[in-house]
């Protein structure tokens, strides 16, 4: 199954993104300058691997993120 999700919003620099697939994110400044908790896409990354997926993040600083989102599907054939 495949989820992308897309956002306008500030943009992530290449140093952002290697920091949210490794695990090691921290809260940022949002568009209007909102704080967030620094969880949000941890715990996404987190709940990824746990089912064996894989997260892809395409950004550019100032023009918003896009987040794929891949997990695997198991086929149960009826006995």
């Amino acid at each position: 199954m495949k989820v992308i999700v897309r956002d306008t919003g500030v943009g992530l620099n290449e140093n952002a993104i290697q920091s949210i697939l490794l695990g090691d994110a921290s809260s940022t400044k949002g568009t209007q300058n909102e704080k967030g908790y620094g969880f949000g896409l941890a715990l996404v990354k987190h709940l990824i691997d746990g089912q064996k997926g894989t997260l892809q993040i395409n950004s550019r600083v100032g023009e918003g993120a896009s987040f794929e989102v891949n997990l695997p599907q198991k086929v149960y054939v009826k006995k």
